[in-house]
């Protein structure tokens, strides 16, 4: 047996097509929300990396064990006066 599907649409006795009643998006706001993940892609590849590294110029984190201490703007301020490295 085939099965057959229908779609039902709403008329009027003048065979009208009614539009559906309820709340609806406004059409602008597909393009912002087509555009979003995209934008959350570039937030977390760009974004989060240099957030991050900037973070870490604060710190002096060991590099394999979890130890950090903040040390501000200390590390910039030793490579500035360390000539032989800059």
């Amino acid at each position: 047996m085939i099965s057959q599907t229908s779609t039902h649409i709403a008329t009027t006795a003048d065979d009208e097509i009614v539009e559906p009643v309820g709340r609806r998006m406004p059409e602008h706001w597909w393009g912002y929300i087509l555009l979003l993940p995209a934008i959350l892609l570039v937030a977390g590849l760009i974004l989060y990396p240099t957030v991050y590294s900037f973070w870490l110029s604060l710190h002096s984190k060991h590099a394999y064990m979890p130890i950090q201490t903040f040390v501000g703007l200390d590390n910039f301020t030793f490579f500035l006066k360390d000539y032989e490295g800059f």
